[in-house]
């Protein structure tokens, strides 16, 4: 299972992309001027948002606070840290706190509410960019923008990324303690290591994108496509994503193209298979028939926040001499297979039991 590190690149890419082009897609119809006084205006969809995010991010902050706290922590560090991780902005900006960044600084389950805070960054900014985006009414205009934004991401991830990993600037943020200046001791805390993997303002090239893609694709709706050539941007998008990740995890054509596993390489792939498949969707209408990825796309949110603690919890379940015995592989793909279904099953559990019920409480509550 070592080739599923790997996939955190694409994934996080084309999460961010697909959020940007789902939201355009629901809520670009709407003008700023409609914030108060549509029924699914930018009022309401900030208020969805909140609902959605928030019930399950306190249970998590919660459980970090009494399970997985620091207790090398003082209480001035969770003082500075808390109200960042209460109001989704903890990777907005780099600020260590003693010998870890701000980022871990209250837990195992909180650390991955990175992408949480990043995507409520998303939220604040999509009101203005989707009154931008709604001035585009040329297909021709929108494809150079895309492949703009595109271009102009890989040179500034190539930038960024370059200079978080020279010598000089990676090292290790200096902080104060007891009055003398210190470095951190890790990459994983270090100003670079945010400037790479949790920095919401490079990020926002792939929502920027996903937002266009949705324009551009809606603006081509009414179009007669040709079939074929649909199918042939969709796997020449699998082609060339396929191929990004051998390059930059199995063997590099281009040295300096391995700084790029985690970011701009992945988003065309991406942009044509997402608009492939959609035009492919809409002509065969094809459902989902699998329950278990209904379920899973159901309580997607509960899967991704407690799935590695659930992971730290399980990490120790494991029986080094079957793993080593003539069945160890079959061993290591069932226990891989159970793990699975425990987080499944959990996060199922705290979706339908926890999450939809207080959701559905608030939302009576403001109505």
């Amino acid at each position: 299972m070592a080739f599923l590190p790997a996939l955190a690149g694409p994934a996080m890419v084309g999460f961010f992309v697909l959020s940007g082009f789902v939201m355009y897609f629901h809520y670009g119809k709407y003008s700023i001027a409609d914030y108060h006084s549509e029924p699914k205006g930018y009022k309401f969809f900030f208020v969805n948002r909140a609902l959605r995010l928030y019930p399950l991010w306190i249970l998590v902050l919660f459980l970090d606070l009494i399970l997985w706290a620091r207790s090398s922590y003082s209480i001035q560090d969770y003082a500075s840290a808390f109200p960042f991780f209460v109001t989704l902005t903890q990777s907005w900006i780099y600020m260590p706190l003693e010998n870890f960044s701000l980022i871990y600084s209250l837990g195992i389950g909180s650390s991955l509410g990175w992408s949480i805070s990043v995507e409520w960054f998303f939220y604040c900014i999509f009101p203005l960019l989707a009154f931008i985006v709604s001035k585009f009414n040329s297909v021709r205009v929108l494809s150079f923008s895309i492949f703009s934004i595109a271009l102009l991401y890989f040179f500034s991830s190539w930038f960024i990324i370059g200079q978080a990993f020279d010598e000089q600037s990676t090292a290790y943020s200096l902080i104060k303690k007891d009055s003398n200046l210190v470095f951190l001791s890790s990459w994983q805390d270090s100003f670079g290591r945010w400037l790479v993997y949790f920095n919401p303002y490079l990020w926002s090239f792939c929502f920027v994108l996903g937002v266009f893609t949705a324009k551009y694709f809606l603006l081509t709706l009414s179009l007669k496509s040709n079939l074929l050539k649909v199918k042939i941007a969709k796997y020449f998008g699998y082609f060339l994503l396929v191929l990004c990740l051998i390059n930059s995890e199995v063997y590099t054509f281009f040295e300096p193209l391995r700084i790029f596993r985690f970011g701009a390489v992945y988003v065309i792939p991406i942009i044509l298979i997402l608009v492939a498949n959609c035009k492919i969707s809409l002509k065969h209408k094809t459902p989902v028939k699998f329950r278990f990825l209904l379920t899973a796309g159901d309580s997607s949110y509960a899967l991704y926040l407690f799935h590695f603690p659930i992971l730290m919890i399980l990490k120790d379940w494991h029986d080094p001499v079957l793993a080593a015995s003539d069945l160890g592989a079959l061993y290591e793909i069932l226990r891989f297979i159970t793990v699975l279904c425990v987080v499944h099953l959990f996060a199922t559990a705290i979706n339908n039991y926890v999450d939809i019920p207080i959701r559905k409480k608030l939302k009576e509550y403001l109505a």
